[in-house]
């Protein structure tokens, strides 16, 4: 076998097929598989050679920029930072949440007499929206504690103007009359000591016309002692007098707000969503009516315990409903993030979603324009998500 001689002026794919020819001329018609094989392996490994080069430009070129046909280099982007969304589960209520007036629990018995409102009617905080039967009892205890009142003052003013002109007039007339039957007795007691003296009448008759000085002078000290009392005006029976008005007055105040009880008002403005209790009907547990604030409409989203601390006041929310119950995307702030945790109250459609997860009460105030758009909807279920 010779030895291949490699001339550099002839061109490679030439000279490799002259030498297979002068192989194949030796070896006198041997067999062309072995060839065939270096072929392959040749090629081969130039096919290799050339996919190599290329990943490896790939990759410097990744790390470096490419340059274009103008032969400006261009970096390429960067990846963008991945932003976590938290969804949440929630419910459309009014703002300030729906309140159930009712009748105060120890009424639990009466009943309504009249209803002044309807559904979707609006009202205004302290309006009277229901009556009940013991309005007219009530009433007629206030006007008696009224004039109980009245009589009380009345007897305050007679005792500050003391005793009346006449009674002081006839009293003063019978001091006058004693004091003149006085005279007379002790003149007639005198007269009946001298013949006493001179032995005309005895001792017992003396005795007689001195107990009769007596009794008037006993009589005369009485009237004097009626007039001093009837003219004066002792500081204890104003005291006594001025106790009676107030607790008077104190009944009258209680006979007032029994009968504030007997009529039912709305404790603010808002929207009557439902009547509960009609005319008629016994009032007790169960409340009289629904209301609302729904000119304002809040979201209640209820997040899980473990994105809670993701959550903060001042973030934007957007809002969707789960069965097209309003068209497009509502738009809302968190406001409020209750610190309690417990069971949901949302539950989701999933049936393979856990039904007693942990969740806090995440409030969200609406868009005004958006809350006009679902103040009818209220407990709908939607779905929060909520951009950190």
């Amino acid at each position: 076998m010779k030895k291949r001689v490699y001339p550099p002026n002839k061109e490679w794919g030439i000279f490799m097929f002259e030498q297979e020819v002068s192989l194949i001329t030796e070896k006198k018609h041997r067999p062309l598989i072995k060839p065939i094989v270096q072929w392959a392996g040749i090629l081969g490994a130039t096919a290799a050679l050339g996919i190599g080069g290329f990943v490896v430009w790939k990759q410097v070129s990744s790390q470096t920029g490419v340059e274009n046909q103008t032969g400006i280099h261009t970096p390429l982007p960067q990846a963008q930072k991945v932003v976590e969304t938290i969804t949440a589960l929630g419910r459309l209520e009014p703002h300030g949440e729906v309140i159930q007036v009712s009748a105060p629990t120890f009424l639990e018995g009466a009943r309504v007499e009249k209803l002044l409102v309807e559904d979707t009617d609006w009202v205004k905080s302290g309006q009277v929206i229901a009556v009940l039967d013991r309005r007219e009892r009530l009433q007629a205890a206030l006007k008696q504690a009224q004039r109980q009142v009245e009589v009380a003052q009345a007897r305050l003013a007679k005792v500050k103007a003391g005793a009346k002109k006449g009674d002081l007039g006839a009293q003063k007339a019978t001091i006058a009359r004693l004091q003149a039957e006085l005279r007379i007795a002790q003149t007639e007691h005198q007269r009946y000591k001298y013949l006493q003296e001179t032995g005309a009448i005895s001792a017992s008759l003396l005795d007689s016309k001195r107990q009769i000085v007596e009794t008037i002078q006993g009589q005369l000290n009485q009237a004097k002692s009626t007039l001093t009392s009837i003219a004066e005006v002792r500081p204890t029976d104003i005291q006594e007098a001025e106790a009676e008005i107030a607790s008077a007055v104190a009944s009258e105040q209680k006979a007032k707000a029994d009968l504030e009880t007997a009529f039912v008002t709305a404790p603010q403005n808002g929207q009557v969503l439902k009547i509960h209790t009609r005319a008629g009907e016994m009032v007790g547990v169960k409340a009289i009516a629904d209301i609302g604030q729904t000119r304002q409409m809040d979201v209640i989203a209820e997040v899980y315990e473990n994105d809670l601390a993701k959550v903060k006041i001042g973030q934007k929310a957007t809002i969707t409903s789960l069965n097209k119950a309003f068209v497009g995307k509502l738009q809302g702030t968190v406001y409020r993030i209750i610190p309690q945790i417990g069971k949901r109250d949302v539950l989701n459609d999933d049936p393979a979603a856990a039904v007693d997860a942990r969740v806090a009460e995440v409030k969200i105030s609406l868009l005004p324009k958006d809350s006009q758009r679902i103040m009818s909807l209220i407990n709908l279920k939607v779905e929060v998500a909520i951009n950190p």
